[in-house]
C-alpha cells in the first residue's frame, strides 16, 4: 500500500508506459537483429532524479531492475519503494567511493563500478553481515586512462590492474564475481578506442582463461 505521495497521475502512467513500450520495442528488435534471446538481455530503467513513485510505476508495468548512480538520492528512495511493499533489483552504476559502500549495500544489489582493490575490500566489509552476496562487475578502462575510472587490463598496478582488483573481488566470499566491460570513451569523439575494440574480448577471454584465484576452504 502507498501513500498519497507515491501515488502517480494517469498522465504520467501513461507518460511511463508509453517510453517503456518504446524501449522494450527497441531491445526486441536489437535482439533480433544480433540473434540474441531477448531472455538474457536485462533492462535497467535508470530513474535517478526521478521520485520514489515512477519506481512503483515502472514496477507495476513489469520493470524488475532499476539503477542509480547517487547513494544520497538512491537510499532514500530504495527505502521509500520497500516501505511500499516493492522490492526490485537495485543496480548502483555510478563511480563509488570507499565511504558510501555500507550505505550502498544496504539497497544495492549490484555494483557495477568495482574498480579498485580498496574498493572491492571495502564492499566486501560493508557486506559481512549480508545473507544474500551481492554481486559486483568490474569496471574497466578500455582506452587506458583510470583518472575516468575502471581497471587497467594491462596494468601491473596492484591497486587498479585489472587481475589484482578481480582476485581481492574472487577472495571475499561475500560478494559474487562477475565481469562488466565498460569503456569509459564517448560514442560520439572520433579518437580512442570503441566498443568494437579488439581489447573487449581479449579482456574477456583471458577473464575466462585465467579466472581470478579464490582461497581454498
Amino acid at each position: 500500500m502507498t501513500d498519497s505521495s507515491n501515488t502517480v497521475r494517469p498522465d504520467r502512467q501513461a507518460e511511463l508506459a508509453a517510453g517503456l513500450a518504446q524501449v522494450r520495442s527497441r531491445i526486441d528488435a536489437a535482439c533480433v537483429r544480433a540473434g540474441r534471446d531477448r531472455a538474457e538481455v536485462t533492462m535497467i530503467a535508470v530513474t535517478k532524479t526521478y521520485p520514489a513513485s515512477d519506481v512503483l510505476a515502472l514496477t507495476g508495468l513489469g520493470v524488475t531492475d532499476v539503477g542509480e548512480n547517487r547513494d544520497q538520492e538512491a537510499a532514500g528512495k530504495a527505502a521509500e519503494v520497500a516501505a511500499a511493499g516493492v522490492r526490485p533489483r537495485w543496480h548502483f552504476i555510478g563511480q563509488l567511493q570507499r565511504n558510501k559502500a555500507r550505505s550502498v549495500v544496504r539497497y544495492a544489489d549490484v555494483v557495477h563500478s568495482v574498480d579498485s582493490v580498496r574498493l572491492a575490500r571495502a564492499l566486501a566489509t560493508a557486506t559481512a553481515d549480508r545473507e544474500v552476496p551481492l554481486d559486483v562487475l568490474l569496471q574497466v578502462s578500455i582506452d587506458g586512462d583510470g583518472a575516468r575510472g575502471g581497471t587497467l587490463p594491462d596494468s601491473a598496478d596492484p591497486g587498479a590492474g585489472l587481475e589484482p582488483v578481480a582476485e581481492a573481488v574472487a577472495e571475499r566470499r561475500a560478494c559474487a564475481w562477475s565481469v562488466s566491460w565498460r569503456s569509459r570513451h564517448s560514442a560520439g569523439s572520433r579518437s580512442g578506442p570503441s566498443l568494437d575494440s579488439p581489447r573487449l574480448p581479449a579482456c574477456f577471454e583471458r577473464s575466462i582463461r585465467e579466472p581470478p584465484r579464490s582461497p581454498p576452504g
